[in-house]
Parts: structure tokens; sequence; C-alpha cells
């Protein structure tokens, strides 16, 4: 192979990696900071939908009881923070 082909190669290898790298470093804003009521009640509706989801899952034997008891625990922690900031925002409205 010539030193130019190698060099495009490399350079093809590169730029591939970095398409497929760089969503995964790519900093989003944490699930806690939304920036709006409606961006919460979406997230909000997201969790709820998990979490039927999971209880389906669940109903069908693909979960065992303690996954299934751990995951469930976090979601609903996650819609109950989630309700909690919808409660604040809403009262920052009133105010």
């Amino acid at each position: 192979m010539s030193l130019a082909g190698l060099l495009v190669a490399l350079l093809m290898t590169a730029l591939a990696l970095s398409i497929v790298v760089y969503p995964l470093l790519r900093r989003e804003t944490p699930p806690d900071q939304h920036s709006s009521p409606r961006d919460l009640e979406t997230s909000y509706r997201r969790a709820l939908i998990n979490i039927r989801d999971l209880d389906e899952d669940f109903a069908t034997g693909k979960l065992n009881a303690r996954s299934y008891d751990d995951e469930r625990e976090s979601l609903v922690q996650r819609g109950m923070d989630l309700l909690r900031q919808l409660d604040e925002q809403a009262r920052k409205g009133d105010a």
C-alpha cells in the first residue's frame, strides 16, 4: 500500500470513529434541568410509559423480580422528582 493510500485510510478511519464517538461524548442538559414545563411534562409521561412497559415485561416473565423491583423503584423516584419540579414551576408561575 502506498503512503498516500495509508494516509487516506487513516483519515477515513478517524472520521468514521469521530462520527460514532461524538454522540457518546456530547454533553446534554441533565434530565433534572428542563427548560420548560412542557419538557417536564413530556419526561413525566415518558416515565409513566416506561413504568407501564416494565410492568408488562415483568408480567410476561421477561424480567426477574429483583431487576423489576430495582428498575421500578428508580422509575417511580424519577417520576416523583419530575412531579416535584412541575409543582415548583407551577408555584413560581402563580407567584
